[in-house]
This record gives C-alpha cells, structure tokens and sequence, in this order.
C-alpha cells in the first residue's frame, strides 16, 4: 500500500506518536485489517472490537515500529494474534458455559423427576 520512501517517512512519525500519523494508519489499512478479521470472524461486532484492538496494540507497540519494513504485514500478524486470543477466549467461554449447565442440570434433575411423578 505504501512504498518503501513513503514507509521511511511515516514509521518515525507513528513511533514519536504523531496522532495525525495514526489516523492515516487506520484510514489507509483498517479496511484491510476488517477483511482480514471478518474472513475469520463472522459477527460484525466482534470484527469491529478486533480491529480496534489491532490499532490500539499497534499504538501501545509504536516503540517497535521503526523495525518493522512493511506495516500491512506487520499489521496482520497483530490482528492474526489477536483473532487467535478470541477464539480461545471464546473455546473457554463455550466450556465454561457446557460446565455450568451440566452442574445445574445435575441439581436440578431430580427435583424434575419429582415433579413428573407428582404430576
């Protein structure tokens, strides 16, 4: 998306971080970051706090941009590490929640059986 002067140029200011700097770094690769996310994730909102996410990790990061050659690569692999945190957060989610229904089932069971042989 930029060449590599254009690169040079816009690396120091989003280290020094230039807040105008970071606007153009969202309005130039957020739409990209979006399809990259939203080709993993499939609900709109979770796309939308992932990508926020991304720019804000690459902000808190900004002390390590003056390394990084290619910024849409380097913004990827943020957003990649980032939907990988929410599948698993969302797997512990699922087993916590399969858990707790089978401990509420296992108490409340009985009493349904009382209840159907009452009835």
């Amino acid at each position: 998306m930029l060449t590599d002067e254009e690169t040079r140029r816009l690396v120091p200011r989003l280290a020094d971080g230039d807040p105008e700097a970071f606007r153009f770094l969202v309005r130039l690769y957020g739409p990209a970051i979006r399809a990259f996310i939203a080709a993993r994730v499939f609900r709109t909102d979770e796309v939308d706090d992932l990508a926020q996410e991304v720019f804000l990790a690459a902000f808190r990061s900004r002390s390590e941009l003056p390394s990084v050659l290619d910024l849409g690569s380097w913004l990827r692999g943020v957003a990649a590490n980032k939907v990988l945190m929410h599948a698993r957060s969302a797997a512990r989610r699922a087993d916590l929640l399969e858990r707790f229904r089978g401990e509420v089932l296992e108490r409340v069971a009985p009493e349904l059986g009382q209840l159907a042989a009452a009835e």
